[in-house]
């Protein structure tokens, strides 16, 4: 089977059931696999700050079929720094990776907030194209690391995703 056939995230509608005991024990209990299949298979969107299975399902590696389970966690950074003070800014992430742990994603963004309303929003990582001005995001074994260039201490909120696989 190709791993893509492993997983339909839409759930066939059916009208008819067939006629008999037996037939009808085999359809509802293959309906009811389509139905776990497809529930299991959605992006769940919970974005908390500790590790979560997201429901999504990663590339298959090159020794097995079976799809890998993506996890998901967000990481408070407690605002943006001026740059040209603090290069880089680390925050501790308090994951712990393995030698088969690999990245899917890394993003976030950061808000600038004004007494009502909100200033700025921007994504991370970001480049201004107005100026020179970025912020960029990396990440190590302890660390998410901010690097950039610009005052960006207004952003008094922002916040990174990081999310990874870490099976063979």
């Amino acid at each position: 089977m190709n791993p893509s056939d492993a997983f339909n995230p839409y759930i066939t509608v059916y009208d008819a059931i067939p006629p008999g005991e037996e037939a009808l024990q085999d359809f509802l209990v293959e309906r009811l696999r389509e139905h776990a299949n497809g529930i299991n298979s959605r992006d769940y969107a919970y974005y908390v700050d500790e590790q979560l299975v997201t429901g999504q399902q990663w590339i298959p590696s090159v020794n097995s079929t079976e799809f890998r389970t993506v996890l998901r966690k967000v990481v408070e950074l407690d605002g943006l720094p001026n740059f040209g003070v603090t290069n880089p800014k680390t925050v501790s992430h308090g994951l712990t990776f393995s030698e088969n742990t690999e990245i899917t994603r890394l993003y976030g963004c950061a808000t600038e907030p004004s007494a009502t309303s909100i200033t700025l929003g921007i994504p991370l990582p970001y480049i201004d194209i107005s100026s020179s001005n970025h912020v960029g995001l990396e990440i190590d074994s302890t660390n998410i690391i901010i690097r950039g260039s610009g005052d960006y201490s207004a952003f008094t909120k922002a916040h990174v995703v990081v999310e990874w696989i870490d099976e063979v």
